[in-house]
């Protein structure tokens, strides 16, 4: 089976999952392969430059896929990298006919009509500076650095436009078992906003609350991984979810 997982803004994939495959391989039995999924404008797509509309970014990520269609697979994606992987596995079932075995989605509310951000990506560069201090997952000493910033900030915009677009995504729900991870002191996504991921599958939901704040990814990888690995196990053993 094949990971892939998704980046929260203005990460690099290969950076935030560069310990994972090791990590995973004992606990799977070395028969899952973690693929970041590196999205334009860092690590190594640096070059590229940042696409600030969802569907396009989302039309990229499932290119990447396709190719490998015929190789169950799962996704991976914490805060917009969840939002991401959501949509993705929408489009590739309900487009392509192919379902993912699982979807694990960690630091964001359910998306759907009606739901809605505030348009923090249009916010003059000191504002936004302050918005992405206040998210703590920037180190200070690439706030302070002017010169990182520049290169830093139009990445972050495009990806906090990708995530308010996303936000208010309905659509059909897909066959996949969700996990949905939260953090309980997130106050970016209230505890009470997980369960409505329920509502974007017709097969089971769960919910697991770590102790921590809005990057527990990071601050709690040890256990985001034990859980991915029972869900990854489970799915290997169930039947293969629903068809197109």
């Amino acid at each position: 089976m094949r990971l892939y997982c998704l980046p929260y803004a203005g990460g690099s994939a290969e950076r935030i999952y560069a310990g994972w495959q090791h990590r995973l391989a004992g606990l799977t039995r070395d028969r899952v392969e973690v693929v970041p999924v590196e999205l334009p404008g860092r690590g190594s797509r640096m070059g590229e430059s940042p696409v600030p509309l969802a569907d396009a970014l989302v039309a990229g990520v499932v290119q990447q896929i396709l190719p490998w269609r015929e190789t169950p697979f799962a996704l991976f994606g914490h805060s917009l990298g969840a939002m991401l992987a959501a949509e993705v596995a929408r489009v590739l079932q309900h487009r392509h006919g192919v379902p993912a075995a699982a979807l694990m989605v960690s630091g964001a509310g359910a998306p759907g009509p009606g739901v809605s951000g505030p348009a923090d990506w249009l916010l003059p560069d000191t504002e936004f500076r302050e918005r992405v201090r206040g998210l703590a997952g920037t180190p200070p000493a690439v706030l302070e650095n002017d010169d990182l910033m520049a290169m830093f900030l139009p990445v972050l915009r495009a990806d906090f436009a990708v995530a308010g677009q996303l936000c208010g995504r309905g659509g059909r729900p897909i066959s996949s078992p969700i996990t949905v991870f939260g953090g309980d002191r997130d106050s970016e996504v209230p505890v009470a906003r997980l369960g409505g991921w329920a509502a974007h599958s017709t097969a089971d939901c769960v919910v697991r609350v770590l102790s921590g704040g809005h990057f527990f990814l990071d601050d709690l990888s040890e256990q985001v991984i034990a859980e991915v690995a029972r869900r990854l196990r489970a799915a290997e053993a169930a039947p293969s979810a629903a068809g197109p």
